[in-house]
């Protein structure tokens, strides 16, 4: 579906160094890099290369023995990290963030020796604070904290970029008010999120700033939001959607309104995607257990919530052998169950695993049957009946 990279889709470009293109700033020159230097002009291009009143080949060989030249520096590492910093800072482009779980959100390239190597962030705002923070560029390009934040901020003032919105006809396309400037911390631009809007529901309703951070973050494509928002004309579920998107999601993008027009539980519909089970799954399990296609749906869910992916046909043989169809194997057991066998050289999976508890009703015995090799719901209600 979608992926990070430009802010808008259409009406936005790159951020030159300033409106018109080129900028020109004074620098200090140093050629110690213990005593302070004289000060120059240099002027970046628009495309960012950078012209210095030096010959810089000459220097260049003159550091080779031994010389210095801050310019050097400035030319081949602060300005190519310059570029790439503003347009984040210009929200021209969205940071690379990836969502591990439900509540960390991580760069998705860590730089060695910056303190996201490693670490999470419990929102994107405070993940996207961090991909601007000048201390990240110093570690990922190695160069000086002051010059960097100095022409940082002589690119953010030629702009007029600053850490607020002010007026801009996007704020009623977000229902929060302050929305549009929480956004703008998050790394979106009002171009953007007027983009989106218009992509997705473009006569509809204020949408909420959680919408647009998962349109912008987690690959939900706004054709397939769009989907979403004409099938069901609510923001609450637009908005789920845009956060629980999945892999089948972008392999069928029609099985989620598949499941949305059984009216399950969004939170059961949101678990059966991630097992990668689509309606036909459930209306084949109601037509061999011979119930409703919406119980099936629930007991197909049950079971993804405990991490495990039975097929319609394995919760037929747990029926014919007489568990409850209302049984939900508990994760906290089947954990215990999987610990249990953990050394066996044949492991089972841990569907496999609550299959057999499903049969035994109890860890030590499901154990106790695994440990034979008795993996298939089948064969362990065979064996139990077999058992005087």
């Amino acid at each position: 579906m979608g992926e990070a990279g430009l802010a808008s889709r259409e009406s936005l470009s790159l951020l030159t160094p300033s409106p018109d293109g080129p900028l020109t700033l004074v620098v200090e020159c140093r050629t110690d890099p213990r005593k302070r230097g004289d000060a120059h002009q240099i002027t970046f291009d628009v495309d960012w290369q950078v012209h210095t009143p030096h010959d810089l080949e000459a220097e260049r060989i003159a550091l080779a023995f031994g010389g210095y030249l801050s310019c050097i520096s400035l030319v081949d590492q602060v300005a190519p990290a310059l570029a790439e910093l503003a347009q984040l800072i210009g929200r021209r482009r969205l940071p690379a963030l990836h969502r591990r779980g439900n509540q960390e959100w991580r760069l998705a390239l860590p730089v060695v020796g910056c303190r996201c190597e490693g670490k999470s962030f419990r929102t994107p705002e405070l993940a996207a604070f961090h991909a601007r923070d000048i201390r990240h560029w110093v570690a990922q390009y190695g160069v000086s904290a002051r010059v960097l934040a100095h022409l940082a901020e002589d690119v953010a003032r030629a702009h007029g970029i600053t850490e607020w919105v002010g007026s801009h006809p996007a704020r009623s396309l977000v229902r929060e008010g302050s929305g549009l400037d929480d956004l703008w911390q998050a790394g979106l631009h009002p171009e953007y999120v007027a983009d989106v809007h218009q992509a997705v529901w473009c006569d509809g309703p204020p949408l909420p700033t959680r919408f647009y951070l998962g349109a912008a973050y987690l690959g939900a494509s706004c054709d397939w939001l769009a989907a979403i928002a004409r099938a069901t004309f609510d923001v609450d579920v637009l908005t789920w959607a845009a956060w629980t998107v999945c892999d089948l999601d972008r392999t069928d993008p029609d099985a989620r309104l598949q499941w949305l027009g059984l009216r399950l539980p969004l939170r059961d519909i949101a678990v059966l995607m991630s097992g990668g089970y689509t309606r036909a799954s459930a209306e084949q399990l109601a037509e061999v257990t011979h119930q409703d296609v919406t119980r099936a749906a629930s007991q197909l869910a049950g079971w993804q919530a405990a991490g495990c992916t039975p097929g319609p046909g394995d919760l037929a043989v747990l029926s014919r052998a007489g568990v409850d169809p209302w049984y939900r194997p508990s994760p906290r057991a089947v954990d215990r169950l999987m610990a249990d066998v953990a050394g066996l050289r044949a492991a089972p999976t841990r569907t496999q695993a609550a299959l057999v508890l499903a049969v035994t009703q109890n860890v030590r015995s499901a154990a106790a049957l695994l440990r034979l090799g008795i993996f298939e719901p089948f064969a362990a209600n065979l064996t139990l009946e077999g058992t005087p």
